[in-house]
Parts: structure tokens; C-alpha cells; sequence
């Protein structure tokens, strides 16, 4: 039986597994033809704070993020390898409405860099409060960080610190 997962696993700063989300919607062809989908949704409890972390094409619908706020989570968080492309579209709307119909944070990680299948230089990782896209990166593979206040709930960074990899 096949038992793949394109998944996120979320990591304690000791090192320990906090959570899992395994992806929800999948292609089920070309590179996503290995994996199955999952069908479940909670909020990862991320040192008391509960993150509603979702895969790729997970936010394109965004009552995924809906149903994580509903459970608790305090922000959304979906980890991608997604460029805007004719066929799929540009995912920048479907993010920005997962952070309106919740009123939560929306950080999104996507891949960046280039490898012989795709280009992700165009891809952007964001930052959307309010539904809006509060600062962006794409290019170069880098580490980006930014402050976020979880007891207001409020992005305090104005843009990603960018390290380059």
C-alpha cells in the first residue's frame, strides 16, 4: 500500500516533533504522483501557540484555513513550491484570501532558487495581514526571518531579514 505524504513536519527548538500536516489537496500526477492525500486539519500547538500549517495547493482553498482558525490556530502557515505559471495560475490571491476570511497572519514559505525542473526565482514567499501582503521575497535561496508578536497576533517586521544560502 502506498503510504506517502508530501508533508510539513514542525520541529521544538530541542530538536523534538511538535506536529505534522500531511498535504490535503495533491495533483495525484506528474511530480505529485507518489503521494497520497491526507484528510486531516488541526493546528500544530508550536510552544503554546497553535499554527495552522498547510502544504502548497492546500491554501488555494481557503476554507482549509478557515477550519484551522475554527480549531485555534493563531496563524497560518503554508510551505509551497508554487510560481506563478499559466496553468496554475498566480497563488498570490489565494493567500491573501486565506488571511481575509480568517483575520490571521498568513507567512508563506516557498522554495526558492533554481533546479533543472523549475524556476522558483519567481516564486515569492509573504507576509499577509489583513489580507494584504504586508512584504514579499523571491529570488536567490535564502533564509528569511521576520518578527511576529503572538500575543497580539500582529507582524511586527516592516520586511524579511534575507540570509543568503
Amino acid at each position: 500500500m502506498n503510504c506517502n505524504f508530501n508533508s510539513c513536519i514542525v520541529f521544538e527548538p530541542s530538536g523534538e516533533i511538535c506536529g505534522r500536516h500531511r498535504k490535503i489537496i495533491s495533483h495525484g500526477i506528474g511530480a505529485e504522483a507518489w503521494a497520497r492525500t491526507a484528510d486531516v486539519l488541526k493546528p500544530i500547538d508550536c510552544l503554546n501557540i497553535k499554527v495552522g500549517v498547510l502544504v502548497c495547493a492546500d491554501a488555494w482553498y481557503s476554507e482549509h484555513a478557515k477550519k484551522m482558525q475554527k480549531k485555534g490556530a493563531q496563524i497560518i502557515l503554508d510551505i509551497a513550491a508554487w510560481p506563478p505559471t499559466e496553468v496554475c495560475g498566480n497563488p498570490l490571491g489565494a493567500w491573501e484570501k486565506c488571511s481575509s476570511v480568517t483575520g490571521l497572519p498568513v507567512l508563506v514559505c516557498n522554495q526558492t532558487g533554481k533546479t533543472e525542473w523549475m524556476d522558483m526565482t519567481i516564486g515569492q514567499s509573504v507576509v499577509i495581514e489583513h489580507g494584504k501582503v504586508k512584504f514579499s521575497y523571491n529570488g536567490k535561496q535564502a533564509v528569511l526571518l521576520f518578527e511576529w508578536d503572538e500575543v497580539t497576533g500582529i507582524v511586527i517586521s516592516k520586511k524579511f531579514e534575507v540570509i543568503f544560502i
